[in-house]
């Protein structure tokens, strides 16, 4: 993946950012593995020199354990030596940042001030320097004639035409999608070998024919089991959690509102981070989707339905399939551990 330039933004807006919503359905386990991903990812970001990511995935990380965490039952069960430690490196690391962004960010601030102010003329003319220009009149110029004079209806308001209509439309569109590009812009490119929708499928194919999902599910649901062993083997090997991928066998490739809450946690803690849809029986297939930001994000972390399906908002996209920060590349290789 590769690091995008964007605009220097504030210690306030990266705070912003950086904050974390949790939901109390979800185990804590699963939340302090979710934790080690987010200071390895401000670790490499860090190594990396890039400032304000790693300042958001320190605070990230400060954010989930100490103020979000810290409030469930279970969290003073913990073994808290090591949480400590690295929360002690979390915290000197923002200490250590923040000046050099906020110097950053005024440095910027101030060039765009300046070159917004309008340069000093060398020439300003005088009163005795002006002319007045002379009018069609002065010239002996005959005035054009006055447009005739139009009825107005008072009882009815004119109809929009539709081609307005369409371009209002339009307009509403282009406007989502240049949000969504300018966010897209702030994310790091992310490769996905074109082999990996071939690879599951293989691995699926017993639980396809039984019309069963893979990861562990039914018909129409599924979820993640031995998420800790998946943790481990992560841990070991030093790797990222960039998304998770799994299979509608009886189903359209989209998410459902189940998929839609358990991607959620995936990108709350990386926003990079991907589902990948296989539906082998349907046409598109395969799909790679994540949540718009920040209204689908906004809209599925304020959701408190306790029922697994549930309708959500149908005024807002709350995710979309076209990743522009997605590459699908037929050139990467891919290997596969099955851990069951």
């Amino acid at each position: 993946m590769s690091t995008p330039l964007s605009t220097p933004k504030s210690i306030e807006e990266l705070h912003l950012i950086a904050k974390m919503h949790t939901d109390d359905c979800i185990p804590i386990e699963i939340y302090t593995s979710s934790a080690d991903l987010l200071i390895k990812q401000a670790r490499i970001y860090y190594k990396e020199e890039n400032e304000e990511q790693a300042y958001v995935y320190f605070l990230k990380y400060i954010n989930l354990l100490l103020i979000e965490l810290s409030k469930r039952p279970g969290f003073n069960h913990l073994d808290n030596n090591d949480m400590v430690q690295t929360c002690m490196e979390a915290l000197e690391a923002l200490e250590v940042l923040r000046p050099s962004i906020e110097a950053v960010h005024e440095s910027y601030q101030l060039f765009h001030t300046v070159k917004s102010q309008p340069s000093p003329e060398r020439y300003s003319p005088t009163a005795m320097d002006w002319e007045p220009t002379p009018t069609r009149q002065d010239q002996g110029v005959p005035p054009p004639p006055l447009p005739p004079k139009v009825k107005i209806n008072k009882d009815s308001p004119p109809q929009l035409p539709p081609k307005i209509r369409i371009l209002l439309d339009q307009q509403d569109t282009d406007n989502n999608n240049h949000r969504q590009e300018m966010i897209a812009s702030q994310l790091r490119i992310l490769n996905i070998p074109t082999v990996i929708q071939k690879s599951f499928l293989n691995i699926a194919r017993f639980n396809t024919s039984i019309n069963v999902e893979t990861c562990e599910g039914t018909s129409d649901t599924c979820i993640t089991k031995d998420e800790e062993a998946i943790f481990n083997y992560q841990d070991k090997n030093g790797l990222l959690t960039l998304g998770w991928i799994h299979t509608h066998p009886s189903q359209t490739c989209f998410l459902s509102s189940v998929d839609l809450h358990t991607h959620c946690s995936y990108q709350l803690m990386l926003p990079e981070a991907v589902a990948i849809v296989c539906a082998p029986n349907n046409n598109p297939d395969f799909g790679v989707f994540r949540l718009t930001s920040p209204e689908g994000i906004k809209e599925i972390t304020n959701c408190k339905a306790s029922s697994s399906f549930h309708p959500h908002s149908d005024t807002t996209i709350l995710y979309q399939n076209e990743c522009q920060h997605v590459r699908l590349n037929s050139l990467s290789t891919l290997e596969t551990v099955d851990l069951r």
